[in-house]
């Protein structure tokens, strides 16, 4: 798989229900679950989430020590 990725971070109880339930209600939802579904990463646990968004978000984890950089421009001649 290739191209753009959109990654949530969500904060509430019942997030992913609720994201899940609002996203399927209407048929455009409904068609982009049948035809992405199987790409989606959903944590199976509060560990399992944290894990997963130090690879994406520096501050939303506690303890997080990683960083989000740009490399753009690097060695580059433009």
């Amino acid at each position: 798989c290739s191209g753009p990725c959109l990654v949530l971070a969500m904060e509430r109880d019942n997030a992913l229900v609720s994201f899940n339930s609002i996203l399927t209600q209407h048929e455009d939802g409904q068609q982009l679950m049948q035809d992405y579904g199987h790409l989606v990463i959903q944590p199976n646990s509060i560990t399992q989430s944290h894990a997963l968004l130090t690879f994406f978000f520096d501050c939303l984890v506690p303890g997080s020590h990683l960083t989000i950089t740009s490399k753009l421009g690097e060695g580059s001649a433009e």
